[in-house]
């Protein structure tokens, strides 16, 4: 048990170091031919999860275009990342104890995957309660020396545990002895390493799929399915968990309309200079729960973005307020009776005071076509910096009846003056002291003909706010537009931005797309970067100061951990300006029909990080998902423990 307990330990670090590589990526060396595709090991019979990653050496010239490539390997960025997940890796290797490498030797692992590619299949048997198990195969681990010295110090794996026997075709396989539990069987197949996990006295038939007498993964139909990437793009990896072939979800789940998530899918590859990721859920209709958020109308032809500056930002989309409202109130409903009694109250009570409907006098009136803009380096820096330069953002929105909707602004407006004049002042008037006219509460002010909008004045005695934050509303009736901006100039000078009934020319982001953003890294990713070894720091010092228990003799954490200390010299990290050059714009995509939901990323630096633009909020909610999955199902597993 001890030797099966060594092997989850090593699994569970192979696990942390790969979803670490996601986040930062090792430099690469490239120089073999394409080799063959490592899913021909696994079986195709059973097979419920894969993930294959050919090796950024199956594409090198492809690979060494690529700025992610050029900035790795041209700065000291690389060497930078290198260092940090050494020194993370040692300090979590050593609280946990027992790990069989070093963070150094995880760097070099990590870089070998990454380079020259790997693959893992999970095999569900499809008539239970027979055997499941796992495959691994990695290429070229035969020739790594990093690798066959952390494979050595695996005990299950070698002697005594384990012991050496000829299989078919001379393979001399390595076999754990601790049946019935557990059986592990790994070899070196020419170069690349097998390795074979299944309980009970079954094996994965592997050599069968090897040798072409049953069907391997290569000619599983998701498999094929997930062959092609982007036009122009070279695959590199696959992956896909088919969900039918796992437990039912826990009820909850079922409720949120989880269960009519089918199979999860994602590709990644090399387009240009950049990396292109597509991730996706088989989810066909009709959808429940969460789901009916992404049953959206998609963008219309004809629709485009007119950006005032090439570097400037946007994010289009097509949504439906009243569908997305109600999505929204039967899941709040749903889970918290009481709030959505409350939202309903605030609702009527909105109609009775103003006059109109929210819902079908406002919310019916617009969209669903929609963009954002947020001009490049808007919204960034600091809170003085958005003081000084409030970020001059736009919302322009399709209407369905302009005048119909011009009159309801006007009474909305009405109302919204009565209820600021309500307000009153944060600093009020003095008893005997005159007002002067315009100073004693906020208003929206009519702007002058011929334009049909208006702007809010906000006098500082009654709230001090930047001078250049005047949030103004424009009505476009010729051009069918709703204008929200920050400031009257930026209003007037984004109008036209939107462009409805253009012509019908194939649009960047394809068809059923309902988001399409465009976003310039360049004005935020380079400073993350150089500031990361900071933000580590910060974040392994906060970590071992937490409460704990008693501490140990020499740790001096209070949670009972030595507390984490990056030792990096200042001048290997690397100028922001001098990463900036190999950035470039960024592109995301959502999109859905009858069948699926997917997002697709286009990027220079493939890193999941939010900008103010909206450049990743609205797509990364596909991959909340995943994890709003497992945590459903996590809670499904302690409920049933606990009857």
């Amino acid at each position: 048990m001890s030797g099966i307990a060594a092997v989850r330990r090593a699994v569970r670090w192979s696990i942390v170091g790969s979803v670490l590589t996601l986040v930062l990526v090792v430099p690469a060396w490239a120089q073999t031919d394409v080799a063959q595709p490592l899913a021909r090991y696994i079986p195709a019979e059973g097979l419920a999860a894969l993930v294959e990653h050919a090796g950024f050496d199956a594409h090198p010239e492809a690979w060494k275009g690529t700025a992610l490539y050029r900035m790795l390997s041209e700065t000291s960025l690389g060497a930078m990342f290198e260092d940090i997940l050494s020194q993370v890796a040692d300090q979590g290797f050593r609280a946990a104890q027992g790990a069989p490498l070093s963070g150094k030797e995880l760097v070099g692992l990590l870089s070998h995957l990454l380079n020259k590619g790997f693959a893992a299949g999970y095999l569900q048997n499809p008539q239970p309660p027979q055997p499941k198990g796992w495959v691994v195969v990695i290429r070229g681990a035969a020739r790594s020396a990093v690798f066959q010295r952390v494979i050595r110090r695996i005990r299950p794996l070698n002697a005594p545990a384990a012991r050496q026997v000829e299989q078919a075709g001379g393979r001399k396989v390595w076999v754990t002895d601790d049946p019935p539990r557990t059986h592990i069987r790994w070899w070196y197949e020419k170069d690349e390493f097998v390795l074979s996990i299944a309980p009970g006295e079954a094996d994965i038939p592997i050599v069968e799929a090897l040798d072409g007498k049953t069907p391997s993964a290569l000619k599983h139909p998701t498999y094929v399915k997930l062959e092609k990437l982007e036009a122009g793009a070279q695959p590199v990896g696959r992956l896909f968990v088919d969900l039918s072939a796992f437990p039912p979800l826990p009820p909850r789940a079922h409720e949120l309309g989880l269960d009519g998530i089918e199979r999860v899918e994602a590709r990644w590859g090399i387009q240009d200079k950049g990396i292109v990721v597509t991730l996706g859920v088989n989810a066909p209709r009709p959808r429940r729960g969460i789901l009916t958020l992404f049953d959206q109308p998609p963008i219309k032809a004809g629709t485009s973005v007119v950006a005032a500056g090439a570097d400037e930002g946007y994010t289009l989309m097509s949504i439906d307020p009243i569908k997305t409202a109600d999505a929204i109130l039967a899941l709040v409903r749903h889970d918290n009776p009481e709030a959505a009694a409350r939202i309903d109250h605030l609702a009527e009570r909105f109609g009775e005071r103003s006059g109109l409907s929210l819902r079908n006098d406002l919310l019916a009136k617009v969209g669903p076509r929609m963009a954002l803009l947020l001009p490049a380096g808007g919204g960034g820096g600091s809170v003085i910096s958005f003081w000084f330069r409030p970020p001059d953002f736009v919302l322009l929105a399709e209407l369905k009846d302009p005048r119909d909707f011009a009159a309801k602004l006007d009474r909305l407006i009405e109302f919204a003056n009565r209820e600021l004049k309500t307000a009153g002042a944060m600093v009020r008037p003095q008893p005997g002291q005159p007002s002067r006219p315009g100073t004693e509460f906020a208003e929206f002010r009519r702007l002058k003909a011929p334009e049909q909008g208006y702007v809010l004045a906000v006098p500082p005695a009654v709230l001090p706010t930047p001078a250049g934050l005047r949030p103004t509303v424009i009505v476009e009736p010729g051009r069918g537009l709703l204008v929200l901006a920050g400031s009257p100039a930026a209003a007037r000078r984004a109008r036209t931005a939107l462009v409805l009934n253009g012509p019908p020319a194939e649009p960047v982001w394809g068809h059923d797309a309902l988001v399409f953003s465009r976003t310039d890294p360049r004005d935020w990713l380079p400073e993350l970067l150089v500031n990361l070894p900071s933000l580590v720091q910060f974040i392994g010092f906060s970590a071992t100061q937490q409460p704990g228990p008693a501490r140990p003799p020499g740790l001096t954490g209070p949670s009972g951990h030595t507390p984490f200390r990056l030792q990096l010299d200042p001048d290997t990290i690397p100028d922001a300006g001098q990463l900036r050059q190999y950035l470039f714009p960024s592109r995301f995509t959502l999109a859905a029909n009858d069948a699926s939901i997917r997002m697709t990323a286009y990027q220079a630096f493939p890193i999941p990080t939010p900008s103010l633009n909206v450049g990743m909020e609205t797509p990364v909610m596909l991959a909340l998902l995943l994890p709003a999955v497992q945590s459903a199902r996590e809670g499904g597993a302690a409920g049933t423990v606990r009857q």
